[in-house]
């Protein structure tokens, strides 16, 4: 493809009808990986929040909420739940409900359909995300949302695209589920530990700086942390959509 061809290519991608097929398609993919009633799944997010809320006012809390509390204990653990469920989900149940041909004969650019169902659970985990973030701003604790909510975002990033591709490389969302949720495990009671204070982390929280850490010397751990976390999402994405170019397997 030419300079000249590949910018008319763009162009038509940001045509006004070209954008409003692609949030059309989005919404259908809301459908069919939540159902008709794809909202409930937000407000059922609300019932972790809720709770933690409901212990601070019965005062089952021995203390009152930290900023440095939130990312890692708030939002994350709903989020990584959901978005491992979407993982598996996202393009399994294609292959599960023996529907995945049809994706193939989708027209235009044979991975549009799964990086816009990518690109809606995305935008669908950053909208819970914020959700989250707000209420505990509101009832919990006073923290930079923007910042907070940002770093709860990529761990939750990181396990979906595991998910996304564990589903593919094994045809099927229960052997997903089953992979990923001992690396979670592993990664929750042992590695969380022994890399917490260092740029290893995936749950590395910026507000939990260790009181034998320079602050410039943690802004910087920080940036290194998440760069290597997009990175490897990124990478895994990558070689996620890729598998989708295998149809004869998939289709097997």
């Amino acid at each position: 493809m030419t300079t000249g061809e590949g910018g008319m290519a763009r162009a038509r991608w940001l045509t006004p009808g070209a954008v409003g097929a692609t949030l059309r398609l989005g919404l259908i993919n809301l459908k069919l990986l939540f159902g008709r009633h794809w909202w409930l799944f937000l407000l059922a997010l609300l019932i972790w929040p809720a709770w933690l809320v409901l212990r601070v006012v019965m005062g089952w809390n021995d203390t009152p909420w930290q900023a440095d509390q939130v990312q890692n204990m708030a939002l994350t653990p709903p989020l990584i739940l959901l978005a491992i469920y979407l993982g598996m989900s996202a393009f399994a149940f294609e292959i599960d409900e023996r529907t995945i041909e049809g994706v193939f004969t989708v027209s235009g650019s044979r991975y549009r359909p799964w990086l816009v169902r990518i690109g809606t659970v995305v935008v669908f985990l950053l909208a819970a995300d914020l959700l989250m973030a707000g209420l505990t701003w509101l009832f919990l604790a006073d923290f930079p949302v923007v910042g907070v909510t940002a770093n709860a975002l990529i761990p939750v990033l990181l396990y979906f695209s595991l998910a996304l591709m564990f589903s593919l490389l094994f045809k099927g969302a229960i052997p997903a589920g089953l992979t990923v949720s001992p690396l979670l495990l592993l990664n929750i009671t042992v590695l969380a530990g022994a890399t917490r204070g260092t740029r290893y982390n995936v749950f590395f929280n910026i507000l939990d700086r260790p009181s034998d850490v320079d602050a410039a010397l943690w802004q910087i751990m920080a940036v290194q942390n998440r760069l290597i976390l997009l990175l490897v999402i990124g990478l895994i994405l990558f070689y996620t959509v890729r598998l989708t170019d295998k149809r004869e397997r998939l289709l097997q």
